[in-house]
């Protein structure tokens, strides 16, 4: 009797079938055939329900008016590996508010990986655009960042892609497992996956689990991407949005000079402040401007900023309640730079200048009575 006693779970429900052939030795041309079936007993064991595997899956972070942005793995990962061959991988790209009219999307300018997480998770970028400041400027309608994984690179189980006429096993250097215990190290590719639930779904779209598909389906694997709104950015280092900062810079000390001269000579000629007063009046109104409902240019902002002289708001850094310089009222004051501790700074020159023409009006007002009624000045 033959006896077949496998231990191992991946036996368990099998039956394998054979031929046993019986021959004399003295004599060739006498031959026995015996068919035999062998059934080894268990629960059939299933590879992708049963094993413990380490699935990675991303999400993105928000996009902030930078151009920063992130996304988390669910698992650690290689980063020097996937920063090397990021583009082999993903594809980063915009669609805008206009994708409708073109049906095309819009490449970055640049994209720039800028660090990591200590837990090997995170992965920091910074995005920048071509025209940066005609981007996010509508409420109803927003335009998009897109990271998007490449689908061609996985198979029905997650996998990376093992065929020998298209071999992608090279990516499995983007897994990392890491354990207080051993620290990072390389983990089993065969229990690592990459969006199994969506390969999962293209399986069953797919022959010969669809009967009545004819094509292998990549829908799915094609939608592995986030996305984020892009808000309205401040990319200095563009031409456009330097040239208004410098701009806003000589607007300002240009603004003073003219408050200044139009006072003295005003005061030399005698003939009252109403202009002025007038002047100041229409700067504080174009200083409120960018803080209506609504969003503008980013560059907008720089230029209306000198006009907040007129409020006394004459630094760029509060020298006060500076716990405060990041706090805002809201957004729209968050994009023209004004914080609480700029505000407090302010109302305090205003009160300290109001003190001191009160004082000089008590001053004057006390010598006028002190002095004689008969004399010229009196």
């Amino acid at each position: 009797m033959i006896s077949f006693r496998p231990s191992s779970k991946w036996y368990a429900n099998t039956t394998y079938s054979f031929r046993l052939v019986l021959q004399e030795s003295d004599g060739p041309g006498v031959k026995f055939s015996y068919p035999m079936d062998v059934h080894v007993t268990g629960t059939t064991y299933d590879f992708y329900k049963e094993e413990n595997f380490t699935d990675y899956t991303f999400e993105m972070g928000a996009l902030d008016r930078y151009g920063n942005t992130s996304i988390t793995w669910s698992n650690p990962i290689n980063y020097p590996f996937l920063r090397d061959n990021w583009d082999a991988m993903f594809d980063v790209y915009i669609k805008n508010v206009t994708i409708r009219e073109h049906n095309q999307t819009m490449p970055l300018l640049s994209w720039e990986h800028t660090g990591v997480s200590d837990d090997n998770k995170t992965m920091h970028f910074r995005a920048r655009f071509h025209d940066p400041y005609m981007l996010g400027l509508l409420t109803k309608k927003s335009d998009r960042l897109y990271i998007h994984f490449k689908y061609d690179l996985l198979d029905f189980d997650g996998h990376f892609k093992r065929e020998s006429y298209d071999d992608k096993t090279y990516f499995e250097g983007m897994y990392l497992n890491c354990t207080d215990e051993y620290g990072c190290v390389k983990p089993n590719a065969t229990l690592s996956r990459v969006f199994p639930t969506a390969c999962a779904t293209d399986k069953e779209k797919s022959p010969p689990d669809n009967k009545d598909a004819q094509f292998i389906s990549t829908k799915e694997r094609e939608k592995l991407y986030k996305k984020k709104r892009i808000d309205i950015q401040f990319d200095f280092e563009n031409t456009e949005m330097m040239y208004m900062r410098k701009f806003a810079e000589k607007t300002y000390w240009y603004l003073c000079g003219v408050v200044v001269f139009q006072y003295l000579m005003l005061a030399m000629r005698n003939i009252g402040f109403l202009p002025l007063w007038t002047l100041i009046e229409y700067m504080q109104l174009c200083a409120f401007i960018p803080l209506y409902n609504f969003r503008m240019i980013p560059y907008l902002y720089d230029a209306f900023k000198p006009f907040l002289v007129s409020h006394l708001v004459l630094t760029d850094e509060a020298r006060l309640l500076k716990e405060f310089e990041n706090d805002y009222f809201n957004i729209n004051y968050d994009y023209f730079g004004l914080n609480i501790a700029k505000l407090a700074q302010a109302l305090a020159l205003v009160t300290i200048l109001g003190g001191i023409i009160i004082f000089i009006n008590i001053v004057i007002f006390a010598a006028w009575m002190v002095t004689p009624r008969d004399t010229k000045v009196g």
